[in-house]
């Protein structure tokens, strides 16, 4: 038996805002997809960059085989901290 996903997504801008902090992406990999939803702190150009840089970063690791601890603690270890909103 054959299976499909179709998928979509819409993000919604702050007022004001040109960008969105939060992110969709997906990969592909063997006979899998990962989909990682990723929200940036806050909003605007810091929240739209950390939401990028983190689902790339963990659709690429777990692309790779890492196990999902593996790709939040590299996260976790690796990126900004947002201290006010």
């Amino acid at each position: 038996m054959e299976l499909f996903l179709e998928s979509g997504y819409v993000s919604l801008n702050k007022h004001g805002e040109e960008l969105c902090g939060d992110r969709v992406e997906a990969i592909y990999h063997d006979d899998s997809m990962t989909l990682v939803l990723a929200d940036g702190l806050g909003s605007g150009v810091k929240a739209n960059i950390l939401s990028t840089l983190t689902s790339k970063i963990i659709c690429t690791m777990m692309a790779q085989g890492m196990p999902i601890e593996d790709c939040v603690q590299t996260i976790a270890g690796s990126l900004p901290v947002c201290t006010g909103l």
